[in-house]
């Protein structure tokens, strides 16, 4: 008799592959938020250089080291899993790293360290944009229920029931504090070419109704905010 062991072993890759996707499948994470993964590069001190206001109402830290070795500051409140921190951590890395060959984003050495010049922080908030949240502190807020992590039940059957918003609020970030948005209330930023063309194709999308058609009160407070 001919034993087939490649049958058993790919069974074994099954059970091993199911064992792995539901130890991912639950929205809340496997670890306790409470106590912060060292492995993963998050710590439970919030820098005192950020201010009281940081250490009362955030229980996490992580940060995107700049090539001029200052930080982007990354700080969460404890309903954050590590795993939504480390996602959007990545995701701050990945529009920070260089495209060879790209007019703007050859060398994106100049935003990152424009970011930390200009004090950029992302402040990763409990629960959604609902109003219930009343910590004010100066950053880029993303909520709790806008992070989606792969391998999540939410990721898995995609119901649409709450939006992913990371992508689109950590670059509102590198653009604010790291491109550069003329205009009022705004930091000076590394690229002001690019943002003379951003500006040029947004005022074009208005004049054209290419975009915010029947939306006059969303795009006068995108105009009162500058953004």
């Amino acid at each position: 008799m001919i034993f087939n062991i490649s049958k058993y072993l790919d069974f074994s890759f099954l059970i091993i592959l199911i064992i792995l996707i539901s130890g991912c499948s639950k929205d809340n994470p496997i670890q306790n938020p409470a106590e912060p993964n060292p492995e993963l590069d998050i710590s439970n001190v919030i820098p005192e250089s950020l201010g009281s206001e940081y250490q009362q109402n955030f229980n996490r830290y992580t940060k995107v080291i700049t090539p001029n070795g200052s930080a982007i500051h990354i700080v969460a409140q404890d309903a954050l899993s590590d795993e939504q921190i480390v996602r959007c951590r990545s995701i701050l890395e990945h529009f920070l790293s260089d495209y060879p060959g790209s007019e703007y984003g050859n060398n994106k050495s100049n935003v990152a360290n424009k970011m930390a010049e200009n004090n950029a922080i992302l402040t990763l908030l409990n629960g959604q944009d609902d109003g219930n949240n009343n910590v004010n502190v100066d950053g880029q807020a993303l909520y709790q229920n806008e992070i989606q992590v792969e391998g999540s039940s939410w990721y898995i059957n995609q119901n649409y029931d709450h939006r992913d918003a990371a992508f689109e609020e950590i670059l509102h970030l590198v653009h604010d504090f790291g491109i550069g948005v003329d205009g009022p209330n705004t930091s000076d930023g590394a690229l002001p070419g690019f943002q003379a063309e951003i500006r040029a194709a947004q005022e074009n999308a208005l004049t054209n109704n290419l975009w915010g058609i029947g939306s006059s009160d969303w795009i006068s407070e995108l105009t009162n905010e500058n953004s």
